[in-house]
Formats: structure tokens, sequence, C-alpha cells
């Protein structure tokens, strides 16, 4: 179990992308930003999505990674508009090039975001300067 910390960064992401979010809070936490990050922040036999709507109210920004399957998910879908009602500062991570449907497109309309692609992780320096700052 990690040490219990109050969250910082709520990183939200669909399973099949479980792979690019290990890597981003790999390296959020390597530059010294606490990452909330299910299942391992939810404690055994505890109601998940309390949990989660917990840690986006109590984090400074919410960190979304954008795919296919993400812009599909309805759990995505309840801790974005949990973000958006929490009035969070929200950073769009685009996994790739695909059409954003036009939920997300319409909601991240004034928001700006980053592509990754290669694994390239170098944008992460905007969210921990900015959370730092």
């Amino acid at each position: 179990r990690r040490p219990s910390k109050p969250p910082v960064a709520f990183l939200s992401y669909n399973r099949n992308n479980q792979t690019t979010a290990k890597l981003i809070q790999k390296e959020l936490e390597k530059r010294g930003v606490f990452t909330w990050k299910a299942p391992m922040d939810v404690p055994f036999g505890e109601d998940y999505l309390v949990h989660e709507m917990e840690a986006i109210r109590g984090c400074a920004a919410f960190v979304i990674l954008l795919s296919p399957a993400s812009q599909d998910s309805y759990e995505v879908r309840i801790e974005f508009e949990e973000a958006m009602r929490s009035k969070k500062k929200i950073y769009p991570i685009v996994l790739g090039n695909f059409d954003i449907n036009d939920y997300y497109l319409k909601a991240l309309q004034q928001i700006e975001w980053r592509v990754m692609e290669n694994n390239d992780v170098s944008f992460l320096d905007e969210i921990v300067n900015a959370l730092k700052g």
C-alpha cells in the first residue's frame, strides 16, 4: 500500500489505456506530483465510486487520458463530469490520432490539450510547473 497523502492529480483513464496511465503516473510522481489512480488507491472492500468522487473533489488537477475507449467509457465520463462540476483544473491528454466525439469536443473547446505520441511525456512538465507554481 502506498503512503497516505492528499491527492494532487486525479488520473482518469480507461482500462484499455492502463499501460499509458502507469507511465504517466510514474513520470508525474518522479517529478514530485502525487497521483490518485484507481484501482490501487481504492481501499479493499470499499465503494469504488465513493472514493473516486472524493478524490476528484479533493484534487488540485484532473488529468484525463482521451482515447477511443475512454471517450466511450461511462466511468470516465462520470469522473470528467464530477471534475467539471467541482471546477477542477483539467489537463486533457489525447492518446494518438483519432476523432474526438462531439461530447468531449464541446466540453473541452476552451481547454488546451496535448497529444501524446510515442510515449513522449515531456509535456508533463507543464502540468508539474502549473501545480507547483
